[in-house]
């Protein structure tokens, strides 16, 4: 399966020039797919033990619903709305596994009637308003954004701190004529120069300078 899923993604990358595997297309693979690799490694559990469940996908599509009207009809807060709807979730997906390990009704037929359940609870809260549009920006952050600002601003003190420390380091080595620790210092604060400066947000020539200048105190 690993050996066909690498052919696929050579052929892609050679057909498309290298953009199939570029940054950016992984990013938006990754935005797109996320929930239904979440989906796909809970229902791989049920499939281990030979028995299936066939609501799970509109399950998700009538909870998504659901946090969508919460979200833009009734105005709650989103940090109310994801736990209560993930806790719903939790109670409606345990109810067909009751029914299959006590009752003993087959997997098959337990979730094909909350298949049917779902897609018809979907029509029923989507009806009045057809496409919800949700204008919570910490919502669709969940989804659709990419590294939160704070972690951003911390991986920018970390990068400043260590081009201040390897100036401080630097100094001292030269009082000391102790080369080693200066290169290997340096080496770190290239590499946080490449490599954490931009994530952080450090971009122009002026942001590079600034960082050079604080290594070079």
């Amino acid at each position: 399966m690993f050996i066909a899923l690498f052919v696929i993604w050579g052929v892609f990358a050679v057909t498309t020039d290298g953009v199939f595997l570029s940054s950016r297309n992984i990013s938006n693979l990754l935005n797109q797919f996320g929930y239904i690799a979440v989906l796909g490694i809970g229902v791989t559990l049920v499939i281990v033990i030979r028995h299936i469940d066939l609501s799970i996908g509109f399950l998700a599509g009538f909870m998504g619903a659901a946090a969508a009207i919460a979200l833009s009809f009734w105005g709650l807060p989103v940090w109310v709305v994801v736990p209560v709807v993930l806790l719903i979730g939790a109670i409606l997906g345990l109810w067909p596994g009751i029914l299959v390990a006590n009752l003993g009704i087959p997997a098959f037929v337990a979730t094909l009637a909350g298949f049917l359940i779902y897609r018809g609870a979907i029509l029923v809260v989507t009806e009045g308003s057809g496409t919800i549009i949700i204008g919570d920006d910490a919502f669709n952050a969940i989804g659709n954004g990419f590294i939160p600002d704070p972690f951003r601003a911390v991986a920018r003190q970390a990068s400043a701190d260590l081009a201040v420390g390897c100036g401080g380091h630097r100094a001292a080595d030269l009082q000391r004529n102790q080369r080693a620790p200066q290169q290997g210092c340096l080496w770190l604060r290239d590499s946080a120069a490449k490599h954490l400066l931009p994530q952080a947000g450090f971009h122009g020539p002026a942001d590079r300078r600034a960082g050079v200048g604080a290594g070079q105190l």
